[in-house]
């Protein structure tokens, strides 16, 4: 979430690499407009974000991008950062 230190360095090493981050709390604060001519996406969530936010994340933003509701995404893609 937005006060955990965790979630906020993870974005704060996102924007020193000049990538553009958007620290969010849950699927429904994904803009459209993000994805605009933008070829890759990454998703980071801290130790205590539980798994099924970031797999409606990463489910909100394959619709986004492939206009195509998407199968579950395998734990072995999901990369679980430890605070």
């Amino acid at each position: 979430g937005r006060n955990s230190a965790n979630t906020t360095h993870l974005a704060d090493i996102c924007r020193q690499e000049s990538i553009p981050v958007y620290h969010i709390e849950t699927a429904e604060e994904i803009s459209l407009d993000w994805f605009v001519g933008i070829e890759k996406v990454g998703v980071t969530a801290g130790a205590s974000t539980p798994d099924w936010i970031v797999d409606q994340v990463v489910e909100r933003i394959r619709l986004i991008t492939t206009g195509v509701t998407p199968s579950p995404v395998p734990e072995a893609h999901l990369i679980k950062m430890a605070s």
